[in-house]
């Protein structure tokens, strides 16, 4: 069946892309929270101009020996969208080829001449499946979610930028300047509802809390060695998020902090809800902060609070000025930060939280992320304007 056709100014939206809910984050354990919840941001954009009616990804399990030769497709009910997990062959020597037509196919089974289809992931299809399913719809744009982190993968961003009818959104900074003269434009995502700042909580302990899993790309052991030079007498440190990093998670543990694990969207909502600040300790000196953009930052972003963070060449430099980190790198001079902020009076607190609401609101609510893909994409939007 093929996907509706334009009614009322709304455009068919087609993605491929892992649109899972909360719940099916904890189901699927392939599936990466940050990256879900980034898409589910999109989402909501995209909703504002079109009608996002049908999503396709694949099931990114193990290979074969070790997962199944076939992997089967299944038909979830995704937070938005139905989305279809496609069959493919998982032979390690023909995994990426096999999703990359198997997707391929049920796009192209499903799709009308007047969608747009996002393709999440520059490798995710081949350049020529790429272009065949252009040559069906209006546009199909590809989101480069990290950047490459060698010639042979910025060889593809490119090979896939001269295919891709509606151009590349990129989310890492660092990715810009090898982009030029590209059909291109940097999106961080969506924050679908942003807070109002209130006044933090007196009498009661500060809280500091760092969401988005106790790994070395996160930057556990570098949050470690920078909270060993603070006094944590009267502060509660709350580390929420899966762990890889046992050792960090041992060492946080050993110095007060309380390591959850992974929680759902209501308790994190209620964990965010309580932060006197937010922490983003990526170690700048990590090759991937270099390629990688900390969407951690738009969900600490809704909550108007204060964020300490490091200063990452992933990170647009806007972003770096509102949070004042330029030029932290070091444990020593996150800590330094770190020490400010909580020593400071309440009116330089809900300074720095407005300043984090104003810029949220301006750069990265629904409707302004939504009239940046328009405008980039070539879709009318009367409502928008």
């Amino acid at each position: 069946m093929k996907v509706l056709e334009r009614m009322d100014g709304m455009y068919p939206v087609v993605l491929i892309a892992p649109t899972f809910s909360d719940e099916q984050v904890l189901r699927f354990p392939f599936v990466s929270p940050a990256a879900s919840a980034w898409i589910r941001g999109l989402v909501d954009a995209l909703e504002t101009f079109g009608r996002v009616d049908r999503s396709f990804w694949f099931s990114n399990e193990s290979s074969w020996p070790r997962g199944p030769f076939l992997q089967p497709g299944m038909e979830i009910k995704s937070s938005s969208t139905g989305m279809k997990l496609v069959r493919f062959l998982n032979l390690p020597a023909i995994k990426r080829r096999s999703i990359s037509r198997a997707l391929e196919r049920a796009v192209c089974a499903e799709v009308s001449r007047e969608a747009f289809v996002f393709v999440y992931g520059q490798g995710t299809l081949s350049a020529a499946a790429v272009k065949r399913i252009g040559n069906l719809v209006q546009r199909v744009v590809v989101i480069v979610p990290d950047a490459p982190s060698n010639s042979a993968g910025l060889d593809l961003v490119k090979e896939v930028a001269k295919v891709a009818t509606g151009g590349l959104l990129y989310l890492p900074a660092s990715i810009g300047s090898l982009l030029e003269g590209r059909r291109c434009m940097a999106f961080h995502g969506t924050i679908p509802h942003v807070a109002e700042v209130s006044a933090p909580k007196v009498g009661t302990r500060k809280k500091l809390v760092f969401v988005g899993g106790v790994d070395k790309v996160s930057g556990s052991d570098f949050l470690v060695r920078a909270l060993k030079r603070i006094d944590l007498s009267d502060i509660d440190v709350v580390v929420a998020g899966r762990v890889s990093d046992v050792q960090s998670a041992i060492a946080l543990k050993e110095m007060g902090a309380q390591v959850t694990g992974f929680l759902n969207a209501a308790e994190l909502d209620a964990l965010c809800s309580d932060a006197y600040a937010f922490l983003n300790p990526r170690d700048p000196s990590f090759s991937a902060s270099d390629t990688n953009f900390p969407s951690k930052l738009l969900k600490y972003m809704s909550y108007s609070r204060p964020i300490l963070s490091t200063d990452t060449a992933g990170m647009p430099r806007d972003l770096v000025s509102v949070l004042g980190c330029s030029g932290v790198a070091s444990p020593d001079r996150f800590a330094d930060k770190l020490d400010g902020v909580l020593r400071q009076p309440e009116s330089q607190w809900i300074a720095a939280a407005t300043q984090v609401r104003k810029f949220a609101i301006e750069e990265y609510s629904v409707q302004s992320s939504a009239r940046k893909i328009a405008k980039f994409i070539g879709v009318p939007t009367p409502c928008l304007t």
